[in-house]
């Protein structure tokens, strides 16, 4: 879907039977279908990104407890 929308924006500006209105219409109305897929996007990198700090959080954690349990 997001694909679509995106190739959708070349092919309206390219297709000569729509007028400049029509043109503009049909981008926002693409946009609008664009932003939210965008924005759905961004959360799951950043919370990708909160993954990764906690299993690098957690493996320096584990680290410190065998190097203490080693010391006893």
């Amino acid at each position: 879907m997001g694909i679509n929308a995106i190739s959708g924006l070349g092919e309206i500006w390219t297709d000569e039977d729509l007028t400049v209105g029509e043109k503009f219409t049909s981008t926002l109305m693409n946009l609008a279908m664009i932003l939210p897929l965008v924005g759905t996007a961004i959360d799951a990198i950043n919370k990708l990104k909160n993954i990764n700090k906690i299993n690098s959080l957690a493996a320096a954690g584990a680290t410190e407890v065998e190097i203490a349990a080693q010391m006893k």
